[in-house]
């Protein structure tokens, strides 16, 4: 078990120090993605309840 710890450790490290170094433009990314599909979702449904209510009128 302790072998497996000490092989697995360095992978470990390097990923923290990548997310540490990247965290910001990961964070910033999916935010600005999430925002952007957020906003196409709303929009979408939007204009779908428009075109229903000017269907029923």
């Amino acid at each position: 078990m302790e072998a497996i710890f000490s092989c697995t450790l360095p992978f470990f490290a390097i990923f923290a120090w990548v997310f540490q170094r990247e965290k910001a433009r990961v964070i910033n990314g999916f935010l600005f993605n999430f925002l952007l599909e957020f906003s196409d979702f709303t929009y979408s449904i939007t204009f779908l309840l428009l075109a229903i209510l000017l269907f029923l009128v």
